[in-house]
């Protein structure tokens, strides 16, 4: 996920919103976002919060994605019209970090 998310994927105009493009499933399929990518963007908290591995690995890989990449990971949510998704994500990887900082 980290590797592949980056601004912009669809190539949409700025302030477009995604109702207004024409041809979006055209232009989600040729980005690459489709298969591995979405499972990843809709699915990478799961495992995180499965786990109660906490060492510093974790916390700084989870950092660096937060301040690297969080604003293409909404984007790519928005896309695939899953921006609930996002807000579950967030809620489940605070409580975890709660509980996992607390032990």
């Amino acid at each position: 996920m980290d590797e592949l998310l980056k601004r912009n994927m669809c190539s949409i105009p700025d302030y477009a919103l995604n109702s207004e493009v024409e041809d979006l499933p055209k232009r989600i399929e040729e980005s690459g976002i489709r298969g591995a990518l979405e499972y990843a963007c809709r699915s990478w908290y799961k495992h995180l919060t499965a786990t109660k591995c906490w060492d510093m690995d974790v916390f700084s890989a989870l950092s660096d994605f937060l301040e690297r990449k969080f604003v293409f990971w909404l984007e790519v949510l928005s896309i695939l019209g899953s921006m609930g998704e996002a807000a579950r994500a967030l809620i489940a990887t605070t409580k975890w970090l709660e509980e996992v900082s607390s032990e």
